[in-house]
This record gives structure tokens, sequence and C-alpha cells, in this order.
């Protein structure tokens, strides 16, 4: 049986003898609406104003060859019976991967080669002898990220040598990644038979307690929460259910936590170690799930339960995103939750609730905004947000109406729009805010971490980024606790 990562082969070579790969845009959030004539799809390509144009900003480039395209479409359509006998052995190691391109280019340079080329191109990566470009050619110069066992990390300058890619590619990745049977848009269902029915069962059981803890590992720019429950009478002694808030991992170009020993030591002894019951995705941006590619095999056999990624557009979700749920849903593990549940509840459980937010393009776009929030509810309660910023909280829990004692700041602690009458602190009471951030495009903000949350919140904020292993909340049943761990899992001090 060949080893999987040759199957796949991330670089191959065409009759030219270049190793040629489609490749598209990933929009950056920073862009806004400008005009029809840059994209098909109008929230494809936006322009933001008032900002400085000519600062660098990381720019994500999904990849796809002609090999892992033959690959994807046998694994989960089996339509071609060459393909088949060719790749016979594939779904015995078949797993999700991941094809990314990171670099950083200037906002400007960015919004121009989208408005001129579109988001598609045909690229090729340049030999190690090849100084630049041709002449005429627009090179990229950046880290591969390439997960196919073991995972890969490369420097390779990227060329594009068209400004469109086969018809068939783009007609083919949308039907191989199609998800749209595991979307839930059902708001009330009493069948008991439904995905939604059994979706709401697996929240039931695993959320049966009534006292979490919460710990927030430092990723470099990205999330990943892993919640524990704590079970009491009539329950103790019970297998304690464990829910995995994102797996992200840091995909800044040239990030410190993405260089040994580090990483090494994440690989080893947080994700192959995780065993979540279930997964909760906030959303589907890198740097909320490509830390699955560090984990066990076994975390595939768990629930999954995710926003509707059929709803984003070719420029909002990467190729790795979309094989990742096709790879969950051909094994029934996946659970997405459809725009009917835009800035309603989810799921209203004894001491868990999962809700999503409104999906408004307001400081952050539509993607963070519609994204999913989980609010955990003991003595103390916790806001679990992901990138959903305050203002797309619905109504119901937003902080005008609430008070957490405990709130992951959502989207890095980056600024965006604020409540504009928040439920004030009671002055016995010590509340805790923690940004998971690397340091990458100013996170966190000094309007959102001084002005807002210290000074108008009256929180106290901890960062991930003063921790090398992670931040961990005791327990939601005593509140004040919190526990700062270094790189040997070792307690450092306590807030």
């Amino acid at each position: 049986m060949q080893d999987f990562a040759k199957m796949v082969k991330a670089y191959p070579f065409d009759e030219g003898g270049h190793q040629e790969v489609y490749a598209k845009i990933i929009v950056p959030d920073f862009i806004l609406v400008d005009d029809d004539k840059v994209s098909e799809k109008p929230n494809d390509t936006r322009i933001e104003r008032n900002i400085d144009e000519n600062e660098h900003v990381d720019l994500q480039i999904t990849l796809i060859n002609k090999t892992m395209h033959e690959l994807d479409m046998h694994v989960f359509n089996e339509e071609n019976p060459n393909i088949i006998a060719r790749y016979s052995d594939i779904k015995v190691k078949y797993k999700p991967y991941f094809y990314e391109f990171f670099t950083q280019m200037k906002r400007k340079d960015i919004c121009d080669l989208i408005r001129k080329t579109g988001a598609w191109y045909t690229c090729r990566f340049a030999d190690q002898s090849e100084q630049s470009a041709v002449t005429g050619e627009i090179s990229f110069k950046g880290d591969i990220f390439f997960s196919a066992s073991p995972f890969q990390r490369s420097v390779k300058t990227l060329i594009i040598i068209d400004t469109d890619v086969p018809d068939c590619i783009k007609k083919d990745t949308y039907h191989t990644y199609c998800t749209k049977s595991a979307v839930i848009n059902k708001k009330i269902c009493t069948c008991g038979g439904c995905r939604y029915c059994e979706m709401i069962n697996i929240l039931i059981y695993k959320t049966y307690v009534n006292n979490y803890s919460i710990r927030v590992y430092n990723v470099g720019q990205g999330n990943c929460v892993y919640i524990h429950g704590h079970p009491s009478p009539p329950y103790r002694g019970a297998n304690p259910p464990r829910i995995l808030f994102d797996i992200g991992y840091s995909t800044q170009f040239g990030s410190e936590v993405l260089k040994s020993p580090y990483y090494d030591r994440m690989r080893r002894h947080v994700f192959n170690r995780m065993k979540p019951d279930v997964v909760i995705l906030s959303h589907w941006d890198m740097d909320h799930i490509i830390g699955v590619c560090l984990a066990s095999k076994r975390i595939f056999e768990k629930p999954w339960i995710a926003p509707d990624i059929n709803t984003l557009t070719d420029g909002e979700k990467s190729f790795g995103a979309c094989r990742l749920a096709r790879y969950l849903h051909s094994k029934g593990k996946l659970f997405l939750i459809g725009d009917s549940f835009l800035d309603k509840q989810v799921f209203d459980g004894k001491s868990f609730e999962l809700w999503r937010g409104n999906g408004r393009n307001l400081k952050l776009n539509r993607k963070n905004n519609s994204g999913l929030i989980i609010v955990l509810k003991s003595r103390t309660h916790a806001l679990l947000p992901g990138d959903c910023e305050y203002n797309a909280l619905p109504k119901c829990i937003n902080l005008d109406n609430k008070r957490y004692e405990y709130m992951v700041v959502p989207h890095h602690g980056s600024d965006m729009q604020y409540p504009s009458s928040p439920k004030p602190k009671p002055d016995y009471e010590e509340h805790h805010a923690v940004i998971s951030a690397g340091g990458a495009y100013g996170h966190p903000s000094c309007a959102n971490k001084c002005k807002f949350l210290t000074c108008e919140m009256g929180y106290t904020v901890t960062e991930t980024e003063s921790v090398t292993h992670s931040i961990f909340i005791q327990s939601l049943s005593k509140p004040g606790k919190i526990v700062m761990y270094d790189a040997g899992h070792r307690a450092k001090y306590r807030i």
C-alpha cells in the first residue's frame, strides 16, 4: 500500500517540468464591497476605506492540483472507474489534509490583484535555481502548509501563470465538497429521528453537568478552547463530558509558534492527546480548524457541529476546510447549522447554550459574525463567542443585556463595534477576560483591551501570548480562579 502523502503528491511535475497547481485567494477580512467588476459575487471582493494601504498583511492562497482533485473525487463521489482503479487503496489511509500558501502583501496590492485578475489562478512553484519570476508574471514568496502525513511546512515561491483555471476544476470541486444534506434548518422538531433531533440528543447527553472548567491554549493567532464538564450527584463518578470549541493554530506568516520546539510540544502533548466527546467549530477560518492535522485520527469519529459552510462564497472558504467538512459528512459526523438559526438559539440546555451570530457585516465581516457562540452556566457564567463581535451577538446574550464573569474575547481582541450601554460590573465581583492572540495585525487592540474591557467593563484581562501553554479557568462554580500554565504544564501563577 502506498504512503498517503505520496499518493497526494503535493509537488507533481507537469509536462513542461514545472510544479503546477491551481490556486484560489481567500479574500481577507478587511476587504469590503467595491464594484461589480471585481467578482462574480459581490461579497467576494471588497475594499475597506480609511486604512493604511501600504501596510503589509497576511494573505492566504488555498491550493489544489490534479492529483488531489482526482483523489478527492474518488473518495467522495466514486463516479469515475478509472480513478477508482488507480487509487483503489486510498480510502484505507485517507484523512482530511490541508494544502495552503501564506504570504504577506500590501493591502493595496491585494485589492489591485483581485480587481484585475479575480480570485482563481493557475500557478507553478519556482525552481530552486530561479531567482525571480519570468517577466510579466506575478510571484509570491511564502509558507506552504501541507498536512497529508506528516505535517510539512516549507518556504517556496508561487508564480501565477494564468488568471483562470479549467472550468472542470471549479465545477467538480463544488460538487465534490458539497455538504448541503448535512445542513440543519429546523427550529422546532419533535420527530426524534431527524438530524436536528440527533444533534440535540448529543448535546443533551454531553452537557448534563452543572459545572465546567475551561482551558484556553496558546496557539498563537488562533483559537482552541477545551471545555471539561464536572459531574455532581447523582452523576458523580460518570465520565466527565469534554467539548472542544475550535481546534485552531496560528497560520501567521513567520509566526514563532510554527517553529520547534514549541510546535512539536503542542503536537505531542496537546492536540494528539485531546479526547473530546464533541467538537464545535465557531466558523471555518484556518486559524480555527488547522490544528486538526496535528490531532489523533480518533477525533474524526466524534460529532462535529459547525455553521453551514455551503453558504460561504468561493473567496471565503479554503479547499482544506471544504475537504474536512466533506470527510466528516461522509462519516455521518457533521451537523451544519443553517442560516435559519442566524441571530437565534440553537440549543438550550441545563448549563450549556449554543447560539449563532446575526451574520451582519459590521466592523468584522459576515463570515465571522455568523459563527457559533457558546454560553456556559453555573454559579458564574462564561461567554465563548469565537470571532463573533460584540454587536453581532444575539440580543438575549449580548453585553447590553447580560454580564459574564468569564469571557474569551472575540476575534483575538481586535478593534470592533462596541455595545452602546454594556451591563456594569458589580463592585464586589472580579471578572476575567481571556484574549487568544499571537500579536499579529495589532491584536489585541488598545481600544478593545484597555478602553473597553478594562476601563469600561472592569475585566481583568489576560493574554495567551503571556504563557507558553494555556490559561485555565478552574471552575465556574468558584469565581475568580484562573491559573497560568507554562510549557511543562506546570502552574506558573494564579490570578
